[in-house]
């Protein structure tokens, strides 16, 4: 999803900039960085970072990350500067693993594997080093464990091996909403929500896995209605078609208690709930993570293709038809002429 926002608005970016300076030479990379600068500065950290690892997927964005890794240091942005680089280093033992297996199979008679393999060890415990250097600066005492661990398997070359699912329990909705409480409080208690939930949806293994993005997307679905969508435009002052995704996600990722309290639009209610910017892109992709790390496939689960449900409406006419849902936000049509 970030990847083609970005490509969209790279697209206007460099239409709007030939426009003013007619006769430029600048490459795409001169471009992307600006649209990178433009998105750190408006905020917009999670989508850039999904982004990163979208159009990265070799996970090789070196020449690319920096002012990202400065900005997130210089803020003491701890969770995306772990995100971003959890995700990369992912990317890239992805590949280290792979050339590993193909050098001990067919090294012998394809020489060009163990080439592969000596570079992308290189270059993975060069991204290590990195994220060390980082984590220092932000003194993760926590995250550097999880490093040092890694730095050593790739060093010795020496694949983890998975283990078998801790949990024996089915993911039912009941458990599902266990597991979001679990990430929330971990959350409070400085362990990244995200790389908490896939890390103990590991734990449960494939089959489950798939239950929990079932679940998911059954809640989902139940929010995909034009009313909830009018209340995602009150409280942000707008909201398009991803950022509605991501609002749906982000009452999900909040507990059932406040989860219900949306959906069944409860007005006393929904003031409080909305402290924060209600936008949670990475979790529409946490089960993938984690089926991937427990599993060489693919997650995919057939669910019925959801249709947005409820009246229709305009900007200009939420006043009148949500005149409380306004009144408690304060918005008001004007705002946005």
């Amino acid at each position: 999803m970030s990847y083609g926002k970005f490509i969209d608005e790279l697209g206007m970016l460099i239409s709007e900039y030939d426009k003013e300076y007619p006769g430029n030479d600048h490459d795409l990379d001169f471009y992307q960085g600006l649209l990178r600068d433009k998105w750190i500065k408006e905020g917009r950290i999670t989508e850039l970072i999904s982004y990163i690892h979208e159009n990265w997927d070799c996970g090789n964005p070196d020449d690319f990350i920096p002012p990202l890794e400065k900005f997130l240091l210089s803020q003491k942005h701890s969770k995306s500067f772990i995100r971003l680089w959890r995700g990369i280093i992912k990317i890239r033992l992805k590949d280290l693993w792979y050339y590993l297996r193909e050098s001990k199979k067919n090294g012998d008679q394809y020489p060009i594997f163990k080439e592969h393999l000596k570079k992308q060890q290189k270059v993975t415990l060069k991204g290590i080093s990195k994220f060390e250097a980082g984590l220092n600066e932000l003194n993760d005492s926590h995250e550097l464990q999880y490093v040092k661990l890694t730095k050593i398997t790739v060093t010795a070359l020496e694949q983890p091996k998975r283990s078998k699912a801790k949990e024996k329990r089915g993911i039912t909705e009941s458990v599902f909403w266990e597991l979001i409480d679990e990430a929330i409080e971990s959350d409070r208690n400085d362990i990244d929500y995200e790389t908490y939930l896939i890390a103990r949806l590991t734990d449960f293994g494939p089959s489950q896995i798939k239950n929990f993005e079932r679940i998911f997307r059954e809640l989902d679905s139940k929010l995909y209605t034009w009313e909830h969508w009018a209340l995602a435009y009150i409280v942000r002052r707008g909201c398009g078609d991803d950022a509605f995704d991501y609002f749906r996600a982000w009452v999900i990722a909040q507990g059932k208690d406040k989860y219900y309290s949306v959906f069944n639009m409860k007005i006393d209610e929904r003031k409080n709930i909305f402290q924060s910017d209600p936008q949670f892109e990475a979790f529409i992709y946490i089960a993938e993570s984690a089926y991937e790390e427990v599993s060489d496939s693919i997650l995919k689960v057939k669910t019925t293709k959801k249709k947005l449900t409820g009246k229709e409406w305009q900007e200009d006419v939420l006043p009148s038809l949500y005149p409380e849902l306004c009144k408690i936000f304060d918005y008001k049509y004007r705002e946005l002429l």
